[in-house]
């Protein structure tokens, strides 16, 4: 409780990079869209060739795609797997919640996994 209660002090006090320390240490995911944290530098999505200030889908082989581009790429196939070229991890349920695809566009994803 009181862990709890000091790290919503630090939040009232905008100290954020305490709160983003907190959050690196429990492992919070990062998800697409989320602005870039102040040593976080920008990036380049590779389809799009458009500079980043904002945290991208990123596959376990650490590449990158910008929120948009990812969104085009899983709505133009049933198995969206990275779009780099010979990675092949493909994409899974929580990606796809991570990208905020469209409810329709997810239900499609789960019911084309239960038919495979």
């Amino acid at each position: 409780e009181e862990q709890r209660l000091e790290l919503h002090q630090e939040l009232q006090d905008l100290n954020v990079s305490v709160v983003e320390d907190f959050l690196a240490i429990i492992q919070v995911r990062h998800e697409p869209g989320m602005p870039l944290l102040e040593r976080d530098p920008r990036w380049e999505c590779p389809i799009c060739l458009s500079e980043q200030e904002q945290l991208g889908w990123q596959c376990p082989g650490g590449h990158q795609f910008c929120h948009k581009c990812m969104g085009h790429h899983v709505e133009a196939t049933i198995f969206p797997s990275c779009p780099h070229v010979g990675c092949g991890f493909g994409l899974e349920e929580a990606d796809l919640l991570a990208i905020r695809v469209p409810l329709d566009r997810l239900e499609c994803f789960q019911q084309a996994k239960l038919r495979k």
